[in-house]
């Protein structure tokens, strides 16, 4: 009779970690905590990242027992690492605001990576749970994204840059999170399935007009195709909805930015992207917003690097830099923690996708590449709560794959 009150206790448990997984994603992937606070209905960010963590207490029942041994060492390590660097810089800066404010960013990382950890660590459905919940993160980004694009104050106006965005404010943020979305669950639909579920992600993808994601996305299309996630036989079909995409992108994409501009559909940041796009072989078409800005800053991030390489200026120094950063991560820690900076991001991926065999290892290369990629892009990687969600699971299917090899069955 205890025996199977323990595996009962155990059961539920397990589905409370499903559920703790499903609730981390509809609110925290989607970037939905952000949104509602900007509207003053949630507290802070990091207050319901406390809330979670509270509510993810009743798993340290079983998990020194039950579920420890599927704690991917790596990633504590890695943040352990990634903590003693973060304060030491600390220590060498001016306390100011920006420079706490990046300090708490950090530490909240730190937490929610751990917190992420202590949900994910068990069984493989809780694991499956939170893939498949991502397919409701995916639709419900695109959903946004378009209602945004055809109604661009639906979101009370909060972003700024004139392109779709949803919850995320940040077009280029909510790109990234449908790709991760994708990488994650498209190896759960039939085969037959996934070029659908490909263009429907790269449609919400594109209209975000994010370069870096739509370049991701092509690179991860090959990938795709190498690694026979998507049959090479639809090949011709998806290339073709690609090809007729850029077809009329590239020979009517003036008229259709005229035409739209006159209905009120695309405001001003929209047109500049499809101008840039479709004049992106003439140089002189382009106007400076067409990224020649963000050149300059990292050139700037570059050179201010260079006279400061060993130590850094220490955590927090670009946010002085005004509202233009340099949107990559590998520059950003570079000048904030010297040279070894470029190397905090890929010791996080290799402490992910070491040992991993079997579908994790396959994932690992496709979410690999994407985010040493996507860093080029961003200087938020390691603060954004969908891609810290990736990364722990990610590291925890790793950890399972390889106890599955060494003791199978």
């Amino acid at each position: 009779m205890t025996v199977a009150r323990k595996k009962t206790r155990h059961s539920l448990l397990t589905y409370y970690q499903c559920f703790l997984a499903v609730v981390a994603v509809l609110i925290l992937y989607t970037a939905a905590d952000i949104y509602y606070y900007d509207l003053g209905v949630t507290p802070a960010v990091k207050y319901i990242v406390g809330g979670l963590c509270v509510a993810a207490s009743p798993l340290l029942i079983s998990f020194r027992k039950k579920n420890f041994k599927y704690v991917p060492i790596g990633v504590i390590l890695w943040c352990g690492l990634y903590s003693g660097i973060s304060a030491a810089s600390f220590l060498q800066s001016v306390p100011t605001e920006y420079v706490t404010q990046e300090l708490e960013t950090r530490i909240l990382a730190v937490i929610f990576i751990l917190l992420m950890t202590l949900i994910l660590s068990g069984e493989p459905i809780v694991r499956t749970t939170l893939r498949y919940t991502l397919f409701i993160a995916a639709g419900i980004t695109i959903f946004n994204n378009f209602t945004e694009l055809f109604n661009p104050e639906a979101f009370n106006e909060f972003n700024i840059t004139g392109r779709p965005a949803g919850f995320y404010i940040d077009p280029n943020k909510s790109g990234a999170s449908l790709i991760m979305a994708m990488i994650f669950s498209i190896g759960l639909l039939p085969k037959k399935l996934r070029i659908f579920y490909f263009i429907i992600i790269f449609s919400g993808t594109f209209i975000t007009f994010s370069r870096g994601a739509t370049l991701c996305l092509i690179i991860l299309l090959f990938l795709f195709l190498f690694k026979r996630v998507i049959p090479t036989s639809q090949v011709y079909s998806i290339f073709g909805s690609l090809l007729i995409l850029l077809m009329i992108i590239g020979n009517v994409g003036n008229y259709l930015v005229n035409q739209a501009s006159e209905l009120g559909v695309l405001n001003y940041g929209i047109e500049q992207r499809i101008i840039a796009i479709t004049n992106f072989a003439d140089p002189d078409k382009r106007e400076a917003d067409d990224g020649s800005s963000r050149s300059d800053v990292a050139m700037l991030a570059w050179k201010t690097f260079t006279k400061k390489p060993f130590l850094g200026y220490g955590i927090g120094y670009i946010r002085e830099w005004g509202d233009i950063l340099p949107h990559n991560m590998y520059l950003t820690y570079m000048v904030e923690n010297g040279f070894l900076g470029c190397l905090i991001l890929p010791a996080f991926v290799f402490a992910v996708t070491r040992n991993s065999y079997g579908e994790a290892r396959q994932l690992s290369l496709f979410f690999g590449v994407f985010i040493l990629l996507w860093a080029l892009f961003s200087n938020t990687v390691l603060e954004d709560r969908e891609t810290l969600t990736v990364f722990v699971l990610l590291a925890v299917m790793s950890k399972y794959s390889r106890l599955e090899r060494i003791n199978p069955g």
